[in-house]
């Protein structure tokens, strides 16, 4: 079925896959650098009301 033109309905159950660039978690330190671990990621509808979850590991990669 293909998706609704104006979005999901109301009460309508959806799914949705986001990626996120490792360097969207990095920072400056002469060149974009990460520290290897997990970090979660919270999803909701405002700042008070996050109720999904998800952790990612970032990994040092191999030289």
């Amino acid at each position: 079925m293909p998706p609704h033109p104006s979005g999901p309905q109301p009460g309508e159950t959806v799914t949705a896959t986001l990626e996120v660039p490792t360097r969207l978690l990095a920072y400056w330190d002469n060149g974009w650098t990460y520290e290897p671990g997990e970090y979660t990621l919270r999803i909701g509808t405002s700042v008070s009301e996050l109720p999904i979850t998800r952790v990612v590991r970032l990994t040092q990669p191999e030289h």
